[in-house]
């Protein structure tokens, strides 16, 4: 557990003011604000989808000491349902594995059809991909991408920080948001 709780604080220490990235042709910038009461609330990023849209997003671990459920995952405030997440024993982040790719399945499941479910998947693969934040192996299925992790060090690599992380993991949030819909997010994609 020390790993994630070293991740954690790095992350927490090292978190910038102000994230900007870009989505297709729309830019985006979002400050850091202070994180809600809810429990495992690590960070807040408040910022603008539109002109006339302001959103929060808010990195919260979500932890079962009971369960493996262990897990850093992304909410808008006042929505019931997280954006998305990965899960740090999938990731072998507990059993310290000592290089960390920082990545999850897309997947969509229980909202819709099967066919829909597999439409959004495809676009907000086609999405991910064209900002460079999709891992394609063969016989595998494709996955978002956030950064590398030296465990070990506790360091990024690639020449990566942890305002790349944060700003990845705010973009990929926003991209699966607007697929899943219900999630009050509209990107003009």
């Amino acid at each position: 557990m020390n790993y994630v709780n070293n991740f954690l604080q790095k992350i927490r220490e090292e978190s910038p003011q102000l994230v900007q990235f870009s989505i297709g042709q729309q830019d985006y910038e979002f400050t850091k604000i202070n994180p809600s009461f809810s429990e495992g609330a690590l960070l807040r990023y408040e910022g603008r989808i539109n002109p006339m849209k302001q959103i929060k997003i808010e990195i919260r671990h979500t932890i079962n000491p009971n369960t493996n459920f262990n897990r850093l995952e992304t909410h808008a405030p006042g929505k019931s349902a997280q954006l998305t997440c990965f899960h740090f024993g999938q990731l072998e982040f507990v059993s310290g594995k000592l290089i960390i790719d920082i990545s999850q399945i897309v997947k969509f499941s229980g909202q819709n059809a099967p066919v829909i479910n597999l439409q959004k998947k495809e676009a907000t693969v086609a999405v991910l991909d064209a900002e460079g934040l999709i891992i394609s192996e063969e016989n595998r299925a494709p996955r978002w991408y956030l950064g590398t992790f030296n465990n070990e060090t506790q360091q990024w690599i690639y020449g990566k920080g942890t305002t790349d992380f944060i700003s990845n993991f705010l973009k990929v949030s926003l991209i699966m948001g607007h697929f899943r819909g219900n999630r009050d997010i509209e990107l003009v994609l």
